[in-house]
């Protein structure tokens, strides 16, 4: 058997695009195992105004997923040609899968070797 993940971004369209493909799953008795947000800023510092601006309208999207659609979420970090868009470390937080880590901005603390375990696992584990 195989799980799904519904991958999105941050943003109104992707997001309410995304809830209308998991409407449609719905009514086939298929339940995606989580979602995954793709070019998110929250888990990442980040000091420009444009980006801080962007980061900070994420987190509506963000709740609405908690929410409304799914109690597992994976953040994914905006990266730049493989590289994370701040100064931060490899070893930066890469997940937040709660609200008070939406809210907060910030990571859960899980580092990028884990992400791809966690999203792994979410396909494995039995329901």
């Amino acid at each position: 058997f195989a799980r799904l993940l519904i991958c999105t971004l941050p943003e109104a369209t992707p997001v309410h695009e995304a809830a209308e493909l998991q409407e449609d799953l719905g009514r086939a008795a298929i339940k995606p195992a989580g979602w995954v947000v793709n070019q998110s800023l929250t888990p990442l510092e980040v000091t420009d105004p444009l980006l801080v601006s962007r980061r900070s309208r994420e987190a509506e999207y963000l709740n609405e997923i908690t929410s409304k659609y799914s109690d597992v979420m994976y953040l994914l970090p905006w990266q730049e040609d493989g590289q994370l868009l701040s100064n931060q470390p490899a070893q930066a937080p890469v997940l937040g899968t709660s609200r008070e880590d939406i809210e907060r901005g910030s990571g859960s603390g899980h580092k990028p070797e884990e992400k791809m375990t966690k999203i792994k696992s979410a396909l494995y584990q039995d329901q």
